[in-house]
């Protein structure tokens, strides 16, 4: 009865590590520095990041940003809705504390630059 005992207490125990061992550390604040590079006709102070999660928008100076966001958080390449009300969903990318951003309004298979233009007439 105590070997039956203290082999069920063990395999809960080692179930118990195992279940701390798979799980993610919470995510860390960071200081996230993003440089955008832009392959585009509109000229880059229209753009802006948008924090996929919160709905946030993160304005560029110069096509830069500094600003605090738990790591790993999702962004997306935006037209700024205060320099704009043209829609334009660019590329997503996971924060890190430095972070250069290629994107291009000419995507290959896609017809963006169109879009955008045909949606400010």
């Amino acid at each position: 009865m105590k070997t039956a005992l203290f082999a069920l207490s063990s395999l809960a125990m080692l179930g118990a590590i195992l279940h701390l061992l798979s799980q993610k550390p919470p995510a860390e604040m960071i200081r996230a520095q993003v440089t955008l590079a832009l392959e585009c006709e509109i000229d880059i102070r229209y753009f802006a990041l948008k924090n996929i999660d919160t709905g946030d928008i993160i304005a560029l100076k110069h096509g830069q940003a500094e600003f605090d966001i738990l790591e790993n958080t999702h962004l997306q390449v935006v037209l700024n809705p205060r320099t704009s009300q043209v829609n334009y969903e660019g590329k997503i990318f996971k924060a890190r504390k430095t972070n250069f951003v290629i994107d291009s309004c000419y995507n290959s298979g896609s017809r963006r630059l169109q879009d955008i233009f045909s949606n400010m007439n």
